[in-house]
């Protein structure tokens, strides 16, 4: 048998923090640099 998951706190954890992962640093560029505008 499997290893036994409670399935009552499914809904309350995230549901990609184990199978993607995010990176917080993002290269953030001006929005007034773009040239667009």
């Amino acid at each position: 048998m499997r290893k036994y998951t409670p399935k009552d706190n499914v809904q309350k954890q995230a549901y990609y923090t184990n199978r993607y992962y995010v990176p917080e640093k993002l290269p953030k560029i001006d929005v007034k640099s773009d040239e667009v505008f």
